[in-house]
């Protein structure tokens, strides 16, 4: 099964990385191109049945934070990295024999190595951190960017400008103000195919998972003493054609256990797809209509049939326990709680399995890291089954810069949240990589 890779972009960036993906096996590679960046949110939406998100840059990625949530599909972007810059420097001064600038950066990468490797003087440089320029929505104003640069032009202090941002590009040039853009390398390119392509194989492998759902009659004895056996038997029957006609959609196969309840046997891909994301559970609404009766509802995910069937229970049991007579519960297979699925859309399903706030504050207060950062370095220990790991492995996860990864790491160790437990060689000849572990200390503050 190939790995559905959505990328999103201007025309030319675009164009650039279909040239590299054709590069690897077992990827469709499905373009989406903005003219603006403020319209890669909308492009995200018109996304479906796609494994992994990937953006040409951090703008459009940041642009897109909310809509990426929603789809809760992997995202991964073409980083602005110290690489990049330096080969932008070398060729604005050995090609075009410029030492005085202005240039936009993301706060990943480190000017000051940048600018001591290359033996630069700071007096001649103008660097502005984009951070400076976003909205409590996460939205950049390239007006303030063009600004920036202008001024800096107009007061004679820069030869040119260095920008990534293509909005910002094309209004400098406009002006008529020296400008050229940052270009990403070929190795970056191949670096964030290779990341998502990781993401889109691990996703395809958790859609290959079983699921099970478990579908009962909420008290089918009571209801047959109650209102007669055609009623509860014709309620059987019904409840049993939508079934079929549920599993038909999903691919699944289905097999009745007694008068009152039925086991549908699936994979997790085609739930996910049905569910919109485990937003609603559509056979939901047949059972409103066609049934004044409560129906109990569970799925379960698992690597295995009997595991995805327990998880299944154990939702199925949330499900008889809520008052709701149409709604249903999911067990996933990190026995994470999800629910209740309606029977229409909602903004979202509970998680009552997530990391609890008081945990991440707990992390956040001791280490000095916020908890945003704090939630994604727990939820990669968890995804990687809380196996040791180095600074690399968790910048790519965070996508991050590997020293950021560092600081994080190093803040964990001294508030004595995290410890390091060994070191691994890569190659022979390089230096050990140190690795490290989270320590154990959610369940005090669940």
């Amino acid at each position: 099964m190939k790995i559905r890779l959505a990328a999103f972009g201007s025309e030319q960036m675009i164009e650039q990385v279909t040239r590299f993906a054709a590069h690897f096996e077992g990827i469709e590679f499905i373009p989406y191109i903005y003219h603006k960046i403020e319209e890669s949110p909308q492009l995200v939406q018109r996304a479906t049945n796609v494994d992994v998100l990937l953006f040409t840059g951090p703008l459009p990625y940041m642009h897109s934070k909310k809509a990426i949530q929603e789809k809760k599909i992997p995202a991964v972007f073409i980083p602005v990295d110290e690489y990049m810059i330096s080969l932008v420097l070398f060729k604005a001064i050995h090609q075009l024999n410029c030492t005085q600038f202005s240039m936009d950066i993301t706060d990943a990468v480190n000017m000051e190595d940048v600018l001591d490797e290359l033996s630069l003087d700071m007096k001649d440089v103008y660097i502005q951190n984009l951070s400076h320029y976003y909205d409590l929505e996460g939205r950049l104003n390239d007006k303030e960017v063009v600004q920036f640069h202008e001024k800096l032009w107009l007061d004679g202090k820069i030869q040119m400008a260095i920008t990534s941002i293509s909005n910002v590009y094309a209004e400098l040039k406009r002006k008529e103000i020296p400008v050229i853009r940052m270009i990403h390398p070929k190795k970056t390119i191949m670096d964030t195919l290779r990341r998502a392509i990781m993401f889109g194989e691990l996703e395809l492998s958790k859609k290959a998972q079983i699921a099970v759902g478990i579908v009962s009659i909420h008290q089918y004895q009571a209801l047959l003493t109650d209102k007669g056996s055609y009623l509860a038997e014709h309620s059987s029957l019904v409840l049993h054609q939508l079934l079929l006609d549920f599993s038909a959609e999903i691919n699944a196969s289905i097999q009745k256990v007694g008068k009152e309840e039925f086991i549908i046997y699936s994979t997790k891909g085609p739930f996910e797809m049905i569910t919109n994301q485990y937003r609603f559970l559509p056979i939901l609404t047949k059972i409103k209509k066609l049934l004044n009766i409560k129906v109990n509802i569970g799925f379960g995910f698992g690597l295995t049939t009997k595991e995805a069937e327990n998880n299944a229970q154990l939702a199925l049991k949330y499900s008889a326990d809520n008052r709701d007579k149409y709604c249903a519960y999911l067990v996933n297979a990190d026995k994470r709680l999800l629910g209740p699925l309606t029977s229409h859309s909602v903004e979202g399903v509970h998680d009552h399995g997530s990391t609890s706030s008081d945990y991440l504050l707990f992390i956040s207060q001791k280490s000095g890291i916020n908890i945003q950062n704090a939630r994604k370095i727990v939820e990669f220990h968890r995804m990687t089954s809380y196996k040791p790991f180095s600074a690399t492995q968790l910048a790519e996860y965070m996508q991050i810069s590997r020293r950021s990864a560092e600081r994080f790491i190093k803040n964990m160790v001294t508030a004595e949240l995290a410890r390091v437990i060994g070191e691994e060689q890569l190659t022979p000849r390089g230096r050990p990589t140190a690795l490290y572990q989270l320590n154990d200390l959610e369940k005090e503050h669940a």
